[in-house]
């Protein structure tokens, strides 16, 4: 529903501008405080009640398959009772085919628990290992978002900043504690991911040399020197609030894939776990008939 609204006031902005219009300014203002105080507190939300939504079905997922064991333990059950009331019927110890139908269910029953247990134990580690730097650092880039805003609305004001130096920190010391959450977690063992974590830190401290300068002139009432430090540039051609958005996008796009091949890789494992149970449970039927045959034909 912002997002129209935002739009307009940015493009109305570019207009007056355009125009040598100072009214530019308050579409300017109102734009910002429109990012700042509304849409990136509502993606925040959304990002949160996204992630709540996927670790209930990662959980729900990973939990043992209670019906697939109880249904398996029924049937191996059974099947000890049929051999008893058959060696009673029959006058024999075993029947081939009743103990080798056995045999298969207690090795699909053993197979499924174990295959449960084992893919709870790492689907969850494994999620949670995806999921925490992700959220961390999902955070982290929303609260960089916002004092980059902060900044952007204080030199459309000519206002001083010196009384959000508090919240800048605390950005960057999310910041800081989400990159090292991600440098502790097994993503950052490539040469990729080592390489965006520099830049991250090189562009935070860039970042936080710039705003310290750009406060000073602000607050000195120097504006074309705080507008020419905000809007510095590297040899790339980039801020170093735009190298750090990159990086952190970057990071977060790849966390976001290891945690949907974590859940991709659960899926598997249970799909290969029920066609193996299928297959046993099929062979064992067969053995129940070619154990059951020669008996009825005595009978018959």
């Amino acid at each position: 529903r912002y997002l129209p609204i935002y739009t307009g006031l940015v493009e109305t902005t570019r207009t007056n501008n355009r125009a040598g219009n100072p009214v530019s300014v308050a579409y300017m203002a109102e734009a910002s405080a429109m990012m700042r105080n509304e849409i990136l507190p509502m993606a925040a939300e959304l990002y949160n009640m996204t992630s709540r939504a996927v670790a209930d079905q990662q959980t729900n997922m990973m939990r043992p398959q209670w019906i697939p064991l109880s249904g398996l333990l029924a049937a191996l059950g059974m099947l000890l009772i049929a051999q008893w009331w058959l060696m009673r019927i029959t006058r024999r110890r075993v029947n081939k085919g009743f103990a080798l139908a056995t045999t298969m269910m207690l090795v699909a029953t053993i197979w499924v628990a174990a295959a449960d247990w084992t893919t709870w134990q790492a689907g969850m580690k494994g999620f949670e290992e995806a999921s925490d730097p992700l959220k961390s650092m999902t955070t982290a880039r929303i609260y960089a978002q916002q004092t980059r805003t902060t900044e952007t609305l204080s030199l459309v004001r000519r206002q001083s900043v010196q009384g959000s130096t508090t919240g800048f920190n605390a950005t960057i010391s999310q910041l800081k504690r989400s990159i090292n959450e991600y440098e502790k977690s097994s993503h950052a063992d490539t040469p990729e991911h080592r390489e965006l974590i520099r830049q991250v830190r090189n562009s935070m401290a860039t970042w936080s040399h710039e705003h310290d300068q750009f406060t000073v002139f602000l607050r000195n009432g120097d504006y074309s020197a705080a507008v020419a430090t905000a809007l510095s540039t590297d040899d790339d051609g980039l801020t170093s609030f735009e190298t750090l958005d990159l990086a952190l996008a970057e990071l977060i796009t790849d966390s976001r894939i290891s945690m949907r091949s974590y859940i991709e890789s659960g899926l598997v494992a249970t799909s290969l776990v029920a066609i193996s149970v299928l297959i046993l449970s099929v062979a064992s039927v067969v053995s129940l008939w070619i154990g059951i045959r020669p008996r009825l034909q005595e009978y018959l």
